[in-house]
């Protein structure tokens, strides 16, 4: 095992991730085998992909703001890793452009309006809690 530093990292991942994480087991789409790993859950997710704030992670924070995500958790993680105001900003403004819409074609499928709607609300009310 290795030890933990004094500013809470062990191997260069901070130990919070680890908190807001679970092991699963992944398993190999050409092949029987499969692997224990941890993998974020998707609090951590949005929050890591909010902060990161690629197109692609906008698209995926969009479709993860579609799901149920825990407001505790969300709340938790976020005291310790605040969102900017201009990420928060870049996220909402790119979500509700029409070249966003279209981006999610090809890589989530068309949303029937309503729902398109009804997430990006949800989407502006995770970001401002």
């Amino acid at each position: 095992t290795r030890r933990v530093n004094s500013r809470g990292y062990r191997g260069g991942a901070p130990i919070v991730i680890f908190k807001y994480s679970s092991k699963r087991e992944i398993f190999g789409k050409g092949s029987p085998s499969k692997v224990e790993v941890m993998v974020v859950g998707p609090e951590m997710l949005f929050i890591m992909k909010s902060i990161c704030g690629r197109s692609s992670d906008i698209r995926d924070v969009f479709m993860l703001s579609s799901i149920k995500l825990d407001r505790k958790k969300l709340a938790e993680i976020s005291g310790k890793f605040p969102l900017q105001y201009e990420c928060t900003k870049k996220i909402l403004e790119t979500a509700g452009s029409k070249s966003f819409r279209d981006s999610l074609h090809g890589v989530y499928g068309k949303l029937p309006e309503p729902q398109f709607e009804a997430t990006l609300k949800k989407l502006s009310s995770l970001l401002s809690a």
